[in-house]
């Protein structure tokens, strides 16, 4: 009986994490029609189990109240979101600046807002807003102003990343942007930020947002350029603040604490050292380790690595002292409970997978195993190259081989020689050290960032790295592969084998034959995919590290295998269709370019009257119809009118061209602008699509790229009530989201329709 019981608490024991996880991903994940059936469902399936699962009622239980907290979290957030029924409404906000970056023409701030009069509903927690005024705002600044607010809703692509699930998890209610600014009060600078700008200050400029990044965790500190080398060389980990740059904080605590420890046990009687390794002579460590880490997390205090980070310290600590045998598996399980327990949605985030899967992976690989120091500089490389490469792909990010050469160097001189320098220049400025001293390291500094870049430069340049997809089930076949290999297989099987895994999965997917029309808010972006891939226009750039290029075109080409961008087309020059022209070009570079306004390395899309049909691919073929000289006479009439033929469908896409020139064209090219499809000039503004280039066309279906709830009105009623007379069918990317549509013609929309209960519609 007793064993009995013992047996039952073991397994209640291990099983209780796993459950409470469970529990706070159902809870915060599935609508509550559908979580109690969930439940239901797991209880009937341990009571057919029997006798051997008798612990798991308990553990039904535990993952039913884990759920309930989960489900209220997020319903608790949820009711202080702005809905959608409130968009663009402005209101009178007592706010005080909490996070604060400035920007090329604005000020970008997190705020939080202060209860006040206003018994407006819902009652926002936090704000994230720009400021275009003259005033110059600071972290602390208390502010009377005129909001207006946006509530959060997703572009829907079909993608990875989910900006209200984002907002939500951060307690973001709403976006915006402040009008005017009523009252200011200046506030005192909280001490963090007087630290990091008093450090900052001590520094040449060039190191200056090295600082920032990996001290004080900016991600904004870096340029557009050091993001896009980490991502192209698998290197971004090392930008700024990671769970690694923590942990090795709470290394150097601990050894320096183990070293004064054994000095003090030098001096001691003989009967004293033999007790060095005790539990009084464990405690000091602990105490300067968790210190340690403590004041450098109150540095950096953002990331879900960083946390996580800190609490496999803090319950590593707790183990030590507890003087039992851990288990390392335990111990990331209960580091992702504490985790979901403060944020049951930070489970959506990457950098919560990502970060608990290398350490588990660290852990069962390394744990017990004897290693020599060159084991060292590549076995956790390679471990965390392996765990995380099906993870990286799920959310789209390029892959290579070469991403662990990159690393191989990069680690070391990030973590253990540019960290260690920022923090010793710090110290050195803080204690008054001589210029001498201050000379050599700021030298020394900048001499490993220059070897850092020119390194990533050169694994960039001789292996780039490509774009593939693994099935769900090929995940679990490489992760097992490399736990058999990793267990000691035979070294032929084990060579063969790996040889096969790498070409089967790092050679490039075939690409997937789609037509998508891409949601990129106000603006347009499509793609035409096959064996070689066309894009008319690009979206938008909303600021130096944000633009529709880089965050949806180039990501929705990888997940459709595309290799080779064949052909760009830039209709014209506006901000909502050639804005993201640079940040899709750092990944893809288009074989041939055509521009209503070309710049240099450009072809005209006006050079004559109807081209010939270009072939882009085996079923993708287009033309152009030049718009005359002397009808350009602003940007959307430079905009090239392109006639797409992909595999048995037509469409004709206009650009922004207006009614003038709509009408020049059915008399130049009559018949010949005939199409399937038609994507509606300038977003359904009431400027094009007039009734005769309508019946010109006689499209069966038409496609409309407009933001939501956009402040232009697009698409105007008239233009929808000329193609409702007409019977066409529509798509709109403001209320559908993207559009995907199969050789076949089928059409499948890409907004991700799921369980989740947070999302707008």
């Amino acid at each position: 009986m007793l064993q009995s019981i013992q047996t039952l608490s073991c397994w209640f024991y291990r099983g209780l994490p796993l459950a409470l996880l469970l529990g706070f991903i159902m809870g915060s994940s599935i609508m509550a029609a559908w979580l109690l059936p969930a439940l239901l469902l797991l209880a009937l399936l341990f009571r057919l189990l029997g006798n051997r699962c008798r612990v798991a009622a308990p553990l039904i239980v535990v993952m039913t109240m884990a759920a309930a907290w989960a489900q209220w979290h997020v319903d608790e957030g949820l009711q202080h979101r702005l809905p959608l029924n409130q968009d663009q409404q402005q209101r009178q906000l007592s706010l005080i600046v909490e996070q604060h970056r400035s920007a090329q023409r604005s000020q970008r701030m997190v705020l939080t807002v202060l209860p006040g009069d206003n018994n407006q509903s819902p009652e926002l927690r936090r704000i994230r807003a720009s400021y275009y005024g003259d005033h110059s705002l600071q972290v602390g600044d208390r502010l009377e102003a005129t909001v207006k607010l946006r509530a959060p809703r997703n572009l829907a692509n079909g993608l990875a990343f989910d900006y209200e699930t984002w907002m939500l998890a951060k307690g973001i209610d709403a976006g915006g942007y402040i009008r005017s600014i009523e009252a200011l009060r200046p506030g005192q600078l909280p001490l963090r930020e007087r630290l990091r700008r008093y450090w900052s200050a001590q520094l040449p400029v060039d190191l200056r947002p090295w600082l920032n990044a990996l001290v004080f965790a900016d991600s904004a500190a870096l340029d557009s350029h050091w993001w896009r080398l980490g991502q192209a060389t698998g290197t971004v980990h090392l930008f700024v603040v990671s769970g690694l740059h923590l942990g090795l904080v709470a290394l150097a605590g601990w050894s320096l604490a183990a070293l004064l420890a054994r000095l003090l046990a030098l001096r001691q009687p003989a009967s004293v050292q033999l007790k060095v390794r005790s539990l009084p002579l464990m405690w000091p460590r602990v105490a300067v380790a968790v210190s340690v880490v403590g004041a450098y997390l109150w540095l950096a205090s953002n990331g879900i690595a960083v946390w996580r980070a800190s609490l496999m310290v803090v319950l590593t600590a707790v183990w030590a002292l507890s003087q039992r045998r851990w288990q390392p598996l335990l111990l990331v399980c209960w580091a992702a409970v504490l985790l979901l327990l403060a944020n049951p949605l930070a489970h959506q985030q990457a950098g919560f997978a990502m970060s608990l899967l290398v350490v588990a992976a660290l852990m069962m690989l390394l744990s017990g195993r004897k290693t020599g120091p060159v084991q060292w500089l590549w076995w956790p490389q390679w471990i965390a190259w392996w765990a995380l490469a099906p993870l990286l792909m799920a959310w789209l990010q390029p892959l290579s081989v070469a991403h662990l050469l990159a690393n191989a160097l990069a680690v070391p001189l990030v973590s253990l020689l540019l960290l260690p320098g920022l923090l010793l220049r710090a110290l050195v400025a803080l204690a008054g050290a001589d210029g001498a001293l201050i000379w050599w390291l700021d030298a020394g500094l900048l001499l490993l960032i220059d070897g850092l870049c020119t390194w990533l430069r050169s694994v960039k340049d001789i292996a780039p790295a490509s774009i593939s997809m693994l099935p769900a089930w090929g995940w679990l076949l490489w992760w097992g592969w490399g736990w058999l290999l990793w267990r000691g297989l035979p070294a032929l099987l084990a060579t063969v084998g790996t040889w096969l895994l790498l070409s089967w999965w790092l050679l490039p997917s075939p690409a997937k034959h789609e037509l998508r029309l891409l949601d990129v808010g106000q603006g347009l972006a499509l793609v035409a995919s096959g064996e070689q891939a066309l894009v008319y226009d690009v979206g938008a750039r909303w600021s130096p590290r944000f633009n529709m290029g880089e965050a949806v075109v180039a990501p929705s080409l990888r997940q459709l295998g595309v290799q080779q961008l064949a052909t760009l087309v830039l209709s014209h020059s506006d901000n909502d269709h050639a804005g993201g022209f640079e940040g899709l070009r750092h990944w893809y570079r288009p074989q041939r370019i055509w521009a209503g306004q070309p710049e240099e390395g450009m072809d005209s899309c006006h050079a004559q009257g109807v081209s010939p049909w270009f072939v882009s691919g085996p079923q993708l073929f287009y033309r152009f119809f030049a718009v005359p000289a002397h009808l350009r006479t602003n940007d959307n009439n430079h905009s090239c009118v392109m006639q797409l033929r992909w595999h048995d469908l037509t469409l004709l896409l206009p650009g922004d061209i207006e009614h003038s020139v709509e009408q020049a064209l059915v008399q130049y090219y009559g018949e010949q602008l005939r199409s399937d499809g038609l994507v509606v000039g300038h977003h359904g503004s009431r400027s094009s699509s007039s009734a005769v280039w309508l019946a010109t066309v006689d499209p069966d279906f038409a496609l409309i790229s407009a933001g939501w709830n956009n402040p232009f009105a697009h698409p105007h009623a008239e233009v929808l009530a000329r193609l409702a007379q007409r019977g066409v069918r529509v798509w709109r990317t403001d209320l559908q989201g993207g559009l995907a549509i199969t050789p076949a013609g089928e059409w499948q929309a890409l907004r991700q329709r799921s369980l989740r209960i947070w999302q707008n519609r």
